[in-house]
């Protein structure tokens, strides 16, 4: 926003769909970089909440308060 004279545009004439494209384009851009910027896996990893698909690892999970859980596939 704080480019050219987007500001401006923001308080005066800018139409409201318009603001709704550059927000919706910032925030894309915003996961764009955190995704490519942070290891999601290390951080869940670190705090004991990695949950993979294949199950590997489910012994490293630790949930706060819970001292016996087992993870299945049974319904």
């Amino acid at each position: 926003m704080a480019e050219d004279d987007n500001d401006e545009l923001w308080a005066g004439a800018f139409p409201m769909w318009k603001k709704r494209v550059l927000v919706t384009q910032w925030a894309g851009q915003a996961w764009d970089e955190l995704c490519h910027n942070f290891d999601f896996a290390a951080a869940a990893r670190k705090i004991g909440m990695l949950m993979t698909i294949d199950g590997t690892n489910d012994d490293l999970i630790r949930i706060d308060g819970v001292k016996r859980y087992t993870f299945t596939d049974a319904c």
